[in-house]
């Protein structure tokens, strides 16, 4: 009986979930077709504006992900320098004689092992933003691509609506993989 409850339990958490995702799916949704909407009755001058506010965020995000990559090499160097420290105090460890040296060797060693698995957390990390930044560039460039064949060719009102659902499929489907990252 009391495994009954539990499921019964489960199955309320998990409505819940449906019902709360169900409703940010609507948000999403409304906000696909305000954006949608908004493009529509935009002026070409506000397309051309958007393209250039896009190319400014592209431009931000290469510079984070020049700033990323230079902190990944650096830590990944100072993983390696520890490797190094790490082999030295092994070997020192082993050709010492004196059990107090050996002690403190041994809690050195400890120590660095943890620094380098804190640091290899760290690259993982700098790893997924980067993965990140360079999803962030794709969907912004690709949004300022068909801004721009918006503004560039005088799209009747029903062409541009096609081309924005493509991108909310798109954007929709980034989003889902980041949930997942």
């Amino acid at each position: 009986m009391s495994e009954n409850t539990g499921l019964g339990d489960k199955l309320a958490d998990l409505e819940k979930e449906k019902t709360r995702l169900n409703k940010e799916i609507c948000y999403i949704d409304k906000k696909i077709k305000e954006e949608k909407d908004n493009i529509i009755n935009n002026k070409p001058t506000q397309i051309k504006d958007d393209i250039d506010a896009i190319e400014e965020d592209i431009t931000k995000c290469q510079q984070e992900k020049i700033t990323l990559n230079k902190e990944w090499r650096k830590t990944k160097n100072d993983i390696h320098q520890l490797d190094k420290t790490i082999k030295d105090y092994r070997e020192l460890q082993y050709s010492s004689d004196v059990a107090a040296e050996c002690y403190y060797i041994k809690l050195t060693v400890e120590e660095l092992k943890k620094s380098r698995r804190e640091l290899i957390k760290k690259v993982r990390e700098i790893e997924n933003d980067i993965i990140n930044v360079n999803r962030e560039i794709d969907n912004m460039e690709y949004t300022q691509n068909i801004l721009k064949r918006v503004h560039d060719e005088n799209f009747h009102e029903s062409e541009i609506g096609e081309i924005l659902d493509e991108t909310a499929k798109r954007q929709k489907i980034s989003d889902v993989f980041n949930i997942f990252t």
